[in-house]
């Protein structure tokens, strides 16, 4: 009898193992495949709307503001840090330039799952480098070995500090930093924050702002290790914007019931939504106006729409080298450009701009229409009454 109970343990045992493998395979593919190239920055800002006779064009990238290509930079300066066995410490720094300053707030951007290079992310981070900050982007190490990622991101951070306050380049303001995190990236983001904010000697800097992109990957087998349970030690002056893109918002309604329980069993359809949501509904010793939840619409018409989905953050190219749309520039080059400047540059006390009509705006389309504007989930969140359209 003992005998037949433990088969039937280790049958249920590996039956889960099957499953959780079989998720993060899912998620990994829905956060890594990609069936264009990477767009190349001057490209993104010089598009031009052509061919619109017959079918209007999507809008062009913003021509003001924290989504178009004004800056007080006209480069970046890109540098790969290969370090570490199996390059677990590997990381690339991007710094303003021409001209470059002498110092530059600093992000840590981490990336999605299987993204260890940022080739899918390299237009929006030279964008944020553009704008005047540096970015640190680290590799976290095998893909397979979810459980050394946040040491391994703390330890790529020292070099990649290390590296930089050396002569010659950009100097890292370490009063000033911030954590950015796509999917999976999102949670790591989270949990580093609450990490760093429970040490007495943190590994880096407790981030004045943490931004949420589409943070995903509570079923995977990455979860454990990058858990974010409990949030309560972020201090509550951290300003928090959570972006979701809104095919992952409308994912809820194949399984509406299930997903608006409080505590669902994780599974793909309910994993971005419930995320995001347990991440404001977690962090309640951040006041209201300091944190922020924001809907990218999608606006599909004419030749081009704008398809707001998991991997929208990734600044990807036709086979024209031409950028699919501009979800990126109007949805997340927009929000967190503002967000970054207004908690590191202005140290605005809360988020009111990012509620704002101006910048809720994703341009008009060609024939004059206006693109649908982005909303606002934070009361939907906090009540735990999401509309189901």
């Amino acid at each position: 009898m003992m005998q037949s109970l433990r088969r039937k343990s280790a049958v249920q045992s590996w039956s889960q193992f099957k499953l959780t493998l079989l998720l993060t395979v899912l998620v990994a593919i829905q956060t890594s495949c990609a069936t264009h190239s990477a767009c190349d920055l001057d490209a993104i800002y010089k598009i031009t709307a052509t061919e619109c006779a017959n079918k209007p064009c999507p809008p062009g990238n913003p021509q003001q503001g924290p989504g178009s290509g004004k800056s007080t930079h006209q480069g970046a300066d890109v540098f790969e840090l290969k370090e570490g066995m199996f390059d677990s410490y590997r990381s690339v720094v991007y710094t303003p330039a021409s001209p470059s300053p002498k110092t530059a707030p600093v992000i840590l951007f981490l990336h999605g799952y299987f993204d260890s290079t940022p080739e899918k992310y390299d237009a929006m981070l030279k964008h944020y480098a553009r704008k005047g900050f540096i970015v640190i982007y680290p590799s976290y190490g095998s893909p397979i070995g979810p459980k050394d990622w946040a040491k391994n991101a703390e330890e790529a951070w020292k070099r990649a500090i290390a590296f930089l306050n050396k002569d010659g380049h950009v100097k890292p303001d370490l009063t000033r930093v911030a954590y950015i995190g796509h999917s999976i990236g999102g949670l790591l983001s989270l949990h580093l924050a609450e990490k760093q904010s429970s040490s007495n000697l943190p590994a880096i800097p407790v981030p004045k702002l943490i931004i949420s992109m589409e943070a995903a990957g509570t079923p995977s087998i990455a979860y454990p290790y990058i858990a974010i349970d409990d949030l309560s030690k972020i201090p509550r002056e951290t300003k928090l914007v959570l972006i979701m893109a809104e095919e992952t918002y409308r994912h809820r309604e194949e399984e509406k019931d299930r997903c608006e329980n409080k505590n669902p069993e994780p599974s793909k359809t309910c994993d971005g939504f419930i995320t995001s949501r347990n991440i404001y509904q977690k962090t309640t010793q951040i006041p209201a106006e300091q944190k922020t939840a924001i809907l990218i619409p999608s606006d599909i018409r004419g030749q081009s729409g704008l398809r707001s989905e998991h991997n929208g953050v990734q600044g990807e190219c036709d086979s024209a080298g031409k950028p699919l749309d501009a979800i990126d520039t109007w949805g997340y080059w927009k929000y967190t450009v503002e967000a970054l400047d207004q908690s590191l540059l202005s140290d605005s006390k809360d988020l009111p701009f990012l509620r704002s009509d101006r910048l809720r705006s994703n341009g008009s389309w060609s024939d004059g229409k206006p693109a649908k504007q982005a909303q606002s989930l934070d009361s939907c969140f906090a009540r735990n009454t999401c509309p189901p359209n």
